[in-house]
This record gives C-alpha cells, structure tokens and sequence, in this order.
C-alpha cells in the first residue's frame, strides 16, 4: 500500500471542479494553459485532447477554438458589453457572472466552424459536418457539451450548442451515458464514497471514489501500490479519485 494525501488546495483544482453561479471559481487557471494551435489558450491537458479529438474528426483545419481561456477583467468586460447591447435576460442567459465563469479555469472551450457566421457569444457550431463529427467523438476524448438543452434550470444557463468542457476520461463517457450535465454527474459521485462503498467503474476499467473533506485542511488515505491515483478537486468540498492500473 501506498500513501496518497489529498490537500484543502486541490478540491478548487483539476479537470473536474464544478464553476458556476453556486460554487464561483477560486483559482484562476492561467498557470496551467498553453496556446492553442488556431489562437487562445487552453488548459494544457485540455488543449493536447482538443487536438487529438479534432484530428480524429478530421477537422483540424475546420472548427476553430473561438474563445478558451479568459481572465476574470476580460469576462467583466464581456458581461458589460453584453448587457449594454444585448440587455439582461440575453446575458444571463448566456455569459456566466465573472468569477463563475468555466473559460477563467481554461478548461473551457466555445467551437466555431471556420468561416462561420454567429458572433462571439454565439459562434456557429452546427449538428453535421465537421463539428458533427466532432460532436460524436468528443466523449472519447474527453469533452462534454457542457450546456444542453433540456438542463437549463439545472446549469443556470442556456442552451450552447458551441460550448465544450474537458472533464476527463472516463467520466466524460460516463455523463454522456447517463444524460447528466456537470452538476448532476457531481452530485452522482457522492454516492461512490471511498469508504463504505464500492467504486463507479468507467467502461475502461478504471474505478472512480469520492472523498469529502468535511471541512478537514487535508485527508490521507491508503491505496493499492498497483493503482495510479488521479485527483481532481469537485470545487465545493470533496476530492473525486480516479484510479487507472498501471
């Protein structure tokens, strides 16, 4: 057995914090972007997946990333424009309040189709084509769509059909499968505790455990030497682990 400790400092942390108007972001992601091949930046991790996904689709030179990363003075600025021009129920509808905002993780992505029409807040990014092939292999590689129809009182957003999130695999597999948007896969995973219960089991094997804190500053727990442990804070107050062999 090995000891892996989990800190205070990693439940605001990784691929799958939830951010929105409940749970505001408490770190800015800058620090872990890199320039994406078509502009903007991108968390590093989500930026080598969005990559892979869209030379799979054949679309690299087809959907462009519109917008990814933004700082927190940036997302002010295009929730004033968008009030100014567009008026307040369009922006709360559809530009998330600065500081809860997913693009200032950098794990955020919205997609437009090269050459297409739309504007900033809402590029083109259809259901066929490029972006459709996209669209059906995004799950693989990571990305979910991150505000569908259907789930508006639950994300407290519209419906984006252009706005991706890295979350990870398995579990964006998982979510597609089970129809759940990010809140609702968060809330899931507590029915998966590490102790007491057994794992959530992702169709590659791995085997995914929820932590709470508990208001606790850090948790340290024995798990198998054999097991590769990757941790992701769930940005309210708990770890979420995701053990692969190996």
């Amino acid at each position: 057995m090995k000891e892996l400790v989990l800190t205070r400092e990693q439940i605001h942390r990784g691929s799958l914090i939830l951010v929105n108007k409940s749970h505001p972001l408490r770190k800015d992601g800058r620090e872990d972007c890199v320039p994406f091949r078509s502009g903007g930046l991108l968390h590093a991790e989500a930026a080598a997946c969005l990559e892979q996904a869209l030379k799979a689709a054949g679309a690299l030179d087809q959907v462009r990333l519109v917008s990814g990363y933004r700082d927190r003075k940036e997302q002010e600025q295009i929730f004033r424009d968008s009030l100014a021009e567009n008026g307040r129920e369009f922006t709360e509808q559809y530009v998330a309040l600065p500081g809860c905002s997913e693009h200032e993780t950098g794990l955020a992505a919205d997609l437009g189709v090269a050459g297409g029409g739309g504007d900033f807040i809402r590029p083109e990014f259809p259901g066929d084509g490029a972006a459709g092939r996209f669209r059906r292999l995004a799950a693989d590689y990571g990305f979910i769509l991150r505000y569908p129809a259907g789930k508006e009182t639950v994300t407290g957003i519209g419906q984006e059909p252009w706005h991706f999130r890295y979350v990870g695999t398995p579990h964006a597999a998982l979510m597609e499968e089970r129809g759940l948007c990010l809140e609702e896969y968060a809330k899931e995973l507590e029915a998966y505790p590490w102790e007491g219960g057994g794992p959530l089991m992702g169709p590659d094997g791995t085997e995914i455990y929820y932590v709470a804190a508990g208001g606790a500053g850090k948790v340290s727990l024995e798990v198998p030497e054999h097991m590769r442990a990757e941790v992701s804070g769930d940005n309210r107050d708990g770890w979420i682990l995701t053990f692969r062999r190996g």
